[in-house]
């Protein structure tokens, strides 16, 4: 062990507050002495060229949700209720604590015909006016300059389709009936999406966003190669290739995922988001990790010890983060283990890089 490990709250130790990913509640940390800026070791992970330590997004960022610099309706995240909300397309939704996220309410369908989406469905494009008060908003009451602004724009192309048509049996059902309009469908909410990132990146310093899509389940893909290309890639390309025009960019996706890795790789994001039980990391990190790294979560599961989190910190770095291309975001809820999680993300990985 090359760097001493601070005791949790360690006399003469600058700390750090920082937010609990989807939760109201905070966690103090140590504020480490970094060696080089975090964008410039945040570009060396992404760029797979020598990093120094691996990035920590949950420390190293202000993660923000595209609604909050557009003044639009969303989730909260924080919630310990079950509650009902609307998004601005008119799509219902239920927020489920259990699950961290919410589910299309049942019943909730705006079309059931797919090739009537030109007429009946808009694109809530966001007041210009609204944005720059949001951006205006946090420049003065959350900008960091040591850290990255990360915004997460939220949902892609598949599941906002999937969302107006009422569940993912519709959506599938209509990719293979009414491909061209479920193309023509994609397209169009990707230029709704790349017109809204070019407002926020007007006004604000962005410097990663993440972007979704669902692909699959935990067995396999939603669909296949050839509706990838037919229906899915070419909106995906002008997403993907708008965030990259402005910052780095994050993926993220759920699902067996594997055999879209090409098409990933060609779409070329910096780092994947993704569900390792879904998914051979190692194989993955093998086959494509010259070309593409990694965003994994690194969550405190129920009944871990503080060196159980430890463990877990390690296991990661070492499975993904030989040449770069990797980097975490720390997700525990105990003070002590929050305080010992940073560090270990940081000093193990800076002896990790050091060899």
């Amino acid at each position: 062990m090359k760097y001493q490990r601070p005791d949790y709250m360690q006399p003469g130790i600058p700390t750090q507050t920082v937010p609990l990913a989807f939760s109201s509640d905070e966690m103090v940390v140590p504020k480490f002495e970094y060696p080089i800026s975090v964008k410039e070791n945040f570009d060396r992970a992404a760029d797979r060229e020598d990093p120094v330590w691996v990035p920590n997004t949950a420390l190293e960022c202000v993660n923000l949700m595209l609604p909050d610099l557009t003044g639009a309706s969303e989730q909260n995240w924080g919630s310990d209720e079950r509650y009902d909300w609307t998004d601005d397309f008119g799509c219902q939704w239920t927020y489920v604590p259990s699950a961290g996220g919410s589910m299309l309410k049942p019943g909730t369908q705006l079309l059931d015909d797919i090739t009537e989406w030109d007429t009946k469905i808009k694109f809530p494009l966001p007041d210009e006016a609204v944005v720059k008060a949001c951006c205006e908003k946090f420049m003065e009451t959350r900008y960091d300059p040591d850290k990255i602004i990360s915004v997460n724009v939220g949902q892609g192309c598949t599941e906002r389709l999937v969302a107006i048509l009422g569940g993912y049996t519709e959506g599938m059902l209509s990719f293979v009936t009414e491909p061209e309009a479920c193309r023509d469908f994609c397209l169009a909410f990707a230029d709704y999406l790349t017109a809204a990132i070019d407002m926020i990146c007007k006004y604000l310093p962005i410097g990663c966003m993440t972007y979704h899509d669902d692909w699959g389940t935990e067995r396999d893909t939603f669909f296949s190669p050839a509706q990838m290309e037919e229906i899915v890639f070419d909106a995906s390309a002008k997403v993907f290739g708008r965030i990259k025009r402005n910052g780095r960019m994050i993926f993220h996706s759920c699902g067996k995922i594997e055999r879209f890795m090409p098409y990933i790789c060609e779409l070329g994001p910096d780092f994947l988001q993704i569900q390792e039980r879904a998914n051979d990391f190692a194989m993955l990190k093998r086959e494509y990790g010259d070309r593409v790294g990694f965003n994994n979560f690194v969550g405190q599961q129920p009944g871990w010890s503080t060196d159980d989190y430890l463990s877990e910190v390690h296991r990661n770095v070492d499975l993904l983060g030989a040449g770069g291309g990797l980097t975490v975001y720390q997700l525990t809820n105990d003070p002590q283990t929050s305080w010992a999680g940073a560090s270990e993300i940081f000093y193990y990985s800076r002896e990790f890089y050091g060899k």
